[in-house]
């Protein structure tokens, strides 16, 4: 194609001049190509953007989770440790104080008579060699935590008549802070009411303690336990 350089009209390659002005036609300029340059997608940055929501939930997602499964472990540690101490338990949190009782000293075969120790004040003489053990009063809340505790020692008490009833754990072979008086009365060597004498004797730890209901009281089980005693 050719145009006229006057007035741009263009004719075909066979025409030399312009018929209007007879102006010599020229070869007509190539269109020159545009390139343009086009923006990034826009579903690109979408999908970012999505990817980081996506990623944002899931953390708080798992934070919560982590904070709710906390949540319910701690729950459940402090509602079994409620449910232990209510059922008895923890032997070592008696509801009455351990009390201890100052036993008269002994008297040697010399007819001479010693004084106390500081050792015999705090529990009474005995031994399981012993036949004859001395007889120490006590309350209805004493239990067996105040006195020596070898294997085999045996002591001798007397419980005073219309006692209180008091914590026991076990069944025949009871915890060792157990309440003496009670569990006399448990294992049937006399009443509440009467009161009476009783001797234990030590024995080594068990790994649980049952439950029983005799003669009007009822005993409380326990797990392991380092020391344990006998009513005779």
């Amino acid at each position: 194609m050719k145009q006229c350089p006057q007035c741009r009209r263009s004719y075909d390659d066979s025409q030399s001049f312009c018929l209007m002005d007879g102006t010599a036609l020229i070869d007509e300029p190539e269109e020159q190509t545009v390139v343009r340059q086009t923006a990034a997608p826009k579903k690109k940055r979408l999908g970012l953007w999505l990817g980081l929501a996506a990623l944002l939930i899931f953390t708080v997602v798992g934070l919560i989770a982590a904070l709710l499964i906390y949540n319910f472990v701690g729950r459940n540690e402090n509602t079994q440790a409620k449910s232990n101490t209510v059922a008895g338990q923890s032997p070592s949190r008696t509801t009455s104080p351990t009390v201890r009782i100052t036993s008269t000293p002994a008297t040697a075969n010399n007819s001479s008579t010693t004084n106390p120790s500081p050792e015999t004040e705090e529990s009474p003489d005995a031994s399981p060699d012993s036949e004859e053990v001395e007889v120490t009063p006590i309350d209805w809340s004493t239990t067996a935590t105040g006195f020596k505790d070898d294997l085999g020692m045996k002591y001798k008490f007397e419980c005073p008549p219309n006692g209180t009833e008091f914590l026991i754990w076990g069944s025949d072979i009871y915890t060792k802070d157990s309440s003496i008086c009670t569990a006399a009365v448990h294992a049937g060597l006399f009443s509440m009411a009467d009161g009476g004498t009783v001797t234990i004797e030590y024995r080594p730890g068990r790994l649980t303690y049952g439950s029983t209901e005799r003669n009007g009281i009822k005993s409380r089980t326990f797990g392991e336990y380092p020391r344990s005693y006998v009513v005779r």
